[in-house]
């Protein structure tokens, strides 16, 4: 398996045909002349199904490892205590970057290093160490779009101390 960016090949029913005043920004869209990139990146299994990772630019590259968001968010809320979750890669001198996780609580649960510890080793079960969360931020909610993605640009500005 490879991860690899999702193109679709030209000529489907609803594919647009231009943008309206901005040619530019179309070929942008349609680099090579017979594909449509996505910018979404994915992989296809031994029996011809694709799995969604993320957005290009969502991807976070840790010590040379490019790793998918979405799989490491599913891990996390496997875990008994979390509700829900999100990751960015926060810029790290020697890594290049490490994983920042924002996780919301099931009711019952309260943030304490204890907890974050314990996460951090179920996560330890699912992927090697440098994959796993250094920082995690409780949060009461992660922002999601109306289809369900983590909204990722909310938890930056977080990060950064910026408004939603």
């Amino acid at each position: 398996m490879t991860l690899g960016m999702l193109a679709l090949e030209k000529g489907w029913p609803a594919m647009m045909t231009q943008i309206w005043q901005d040619e530019k920004r179309y070929e942008e869209y349609f680099p090579f002349p017979s594909w449509y990139v996505s910018g979404d990146m994915a992989y296809m299994d031994d029996d011809g199904y694709f799995y969604y990772q993320g957005r290009d630019d969502d991807l976070i590259k840790v010590a040379g490892v490019v790793i998918g968001p979405t799989e490491v968010e599913e891990t996390l809320q496997k875990h008994p205590a979390v509700e829900d979750a999100g990751i960015i890669g926060k810029t790290e001198p020697v890594k290049g970057n490490l994983i920042k996780a924002f996780i919301s609580l099931k009711p019952g649960y309260a943030p304490s290093e204890d907890l974050k510890e314990e996460i951090r080793d179920f996560v330890k079960k699912y992927f090697s160490p440098r994959i796993v969360p250094e920082e995690i931020e409780f949060r009461p909610r992660i922002p999601r779009s109306e289809d369900g993605r983590v909204i990722r640009r909310v938890l930056k500005a977080w990060e950064l101390g910026l408004p939603e």
